[in-house]
């Protein structure tokens, strides 16, 4: 993880969160936080950026240490070091419901470029950028695109005024 003071990157035990313990992580310490709300999620996130700083981990039940960033530089940072070779563990409980789909969409145990790592991504991404950076492919897909992208809108809308409305 870097920062703005930060040039080189901080070894992973250095980077802060709240106290965690082991098997359960850091649920105790987030559920017991006074800016926890089961609904409202990203609050508590907010409170932990103010009291860490910009970076800050968490060990979440069943899925490890997980690292938040905030600023927009250290992400760019993240992303263009990691570009040949992204890893996204939050993918593989979809890949293994693709890797069971009956309906075999996926050829050869693939299972997508959202969810593939290392050269197995490399190699269904090299296949699909020549075909989505085209702007004729592009352009075939605009019309579906914005239609979803203004139900969506529209349904956002639609739940925003109906919890308006509710009582109390």
């Amino acid at each position: 993880a870097t920062t703005r003071s930060h040039t080189q990157p901080r070894p992973h035990s250095h980077i802060p969160g709240p106290k965690s313990w082991p098997v359960i992580g850091t649920l105790p310490a987030m559920i017991t936080d006074p800016a926890y709300d089961a609904s409202r999620v990203p609050r508590l996130w907010e409170s932990y950026f103010k009291k860490y700083g910009p970076i800050f981990k968490l060990n979440l039940l069943g899925q490890g240490d997980v690292v938040y960033i905030c600023d927009p530089r250290d992400i760019e940072h993240l992303i263009t070091e990691t570009f040949d070779n992204p890893v996204r563990p939050f993918f593989e409980s979809l890949k293994k419901i693709r890797l069971n789909n009956k309906m075999k969409f996926f050829k050869e145990k693939g299972t997508g470029i959202f969810v593939e790592q290392g050269d197995s991504w490399w190699r269904v991404r090299s296949q699909v950028q020549v075909h989505a950076t085209k702007p004729k492919s592009v352009a075939q897909y605009l019309p579906q695109v914005d239609q979803v992208a203004q139900e969506f809108v529209a349904r956002s809308a639609g739940q925003r005024d109906n919890k308006n409305e509710l009582p109390g």
